[in-house]
């Protein structure tokens, strides 16, 4: 064919001098041949998916029976994997996944078992170049041997990519002191928001909580640690951590420690705690002063005209606007003359929760 095209175009050269319409003839050839092998391929692919697909039903009446088996107990989870087809496939994982997803107890534990003989492929994937096949692997791994997928994540920890995602694999882990060993590990990734990290810590459970509040009552030197620590202990609405209030308050220097702790304790609605936050409401950080007024308005019974005035006068206009919000679920509003509530330099925002 590329032969024919060749003299085509050397004849329609030497015959007829005319060089713009044999480059137009190539070209149309050319684009000729391209959809034709595209037309081609997307035949053989879709001839392969089809041949997939109807391999697949044939496989899964041959899983399905062992799984079944393995999972009711009337056979070792040994003899069931003597008996499946295509046992080291992904597809044939990613079947046996759909299962233990919805197991829990002895039945889960023995489709664990049955998937953990099927891991060669996997591990040949976790010495791949390719992150696609160690994506694979580390999530196969993460779901049927956690060990061996932590012992692999401590010799990857320079890719942080693979870290992240073997951690997020490995979040509902059992062991306590891996737990412990993965949240060290994220505290020395860098450039990774503390919310994303905290996040991921609370798919682990309340196990971790006490060495959380280790991080919380002792790592002042690190602050990133212990925001960390805290978002994650309020967003698992937990309240062991109340009793650390007045040494986080008074002993901590970082905004960002203040400014997390303060919307825990909003969180919290504990009325024990009023006296400890009402200084931070003229704190010097914005962010600081924000979260203290928010959560001294969500405790405060009543306010007063004092407080309206010291919010709606504040420098910074987060401060009003988050005030105003609270304010206008509480409906409470304590007696301000017009001339006052004109004075007030975000008078506008408060009239607008007046309306």
């Amino acid at each position: 064919m590329i032969i024919d095209t060749i003299k085509l175009f050397q004849f329609l050269s030497i015959q007829n001098g005319e060089e713009l319409l044999s480059i137009l003839i190539l070209f149309i050839v050319f684009f000729f041949l391209i959809t034709l092998i595209l037309f081609f391929f997307a035949i053989i692919l879709r001839v392969k998916n089809w041949l997939i697909d109807h391999q697949d039903k044939r496989f899964r009446k041959n899983w399905d029976s062992v799984i079944l088996e393995v999972m009711h107990n009337n056979i070792h989870p040994f003899d069931g994997y003597k008996k499946l087809k295509k046992r080291h496939s992904i597809r044939y994982l990613f079947y046996l996944e759909e299962y233990v997803d919805l197991l829990k107890g002895k039945e889960k534990e023995r489709l664990l078992t049955l998937g953990r003989l099927s891991l060669k492929k996997v591990y040949r994937y976790l010495r791949s170049r390719d992150h696609g096949k160690i994506t694979y692997g580390i999530h196969f791994i993460g779901i049927f041997h956690p060990e061996e997928q932590y012992k692999f994540l401590m010799l990857n920890t320079i890719d942080m990519n693979m870290a992240l995602t073997a951690i997020r694999e490995m979040s509902a882990v059992n062991d306590i002191s891996i737990k412990e060993q993965l949240i060290k590990i994220l505290f020395k990734l860098p450039n990774i928001s503390y919310i994303f990290i905290s996040n991921l810590l609370v798919n682990m459970g309340p196990d971790i909580v006490p060495f959380l509040r280790q991080v919380i009552e002792n790592r002042f030197i690190a602050p990133n640690e212990q925001m960390i620590a805290i978002e994650t202990i309020h967003r698992m609405h937990n309240m062991e951590c109340l009793n650390l209030s007045e040494k986080v308050l008074t002993q901590a220097n970082d905004p960002g420690v203040l400014s997390c702790w303060l919307r825990y304790l909003e969180d919290q609605k504990d009325m024990h705690q009023l006296d400890l936050i009402y200084p931070f409401i003229e704190h010097s950080n914005p962010q600081v002063r924000t979260a203290a007024i928010r959560v001294y308005l969500v405790l405060s019974e009543e306010l007063s005209a004092e407080d309206i005035v010291k919010i709606f006068n504040d420098s910074n206009i987060m401060v009003p606007i988050n005030a105003a919000e609270i304010i206008d679920r509480s409906r409470s509003f304590p007696y301000l003359s017009t001339g006052s509530i004109e004075e007030l330099k975000w008078k506008d925002i408060y009239k607008e929760i007046l309306v």
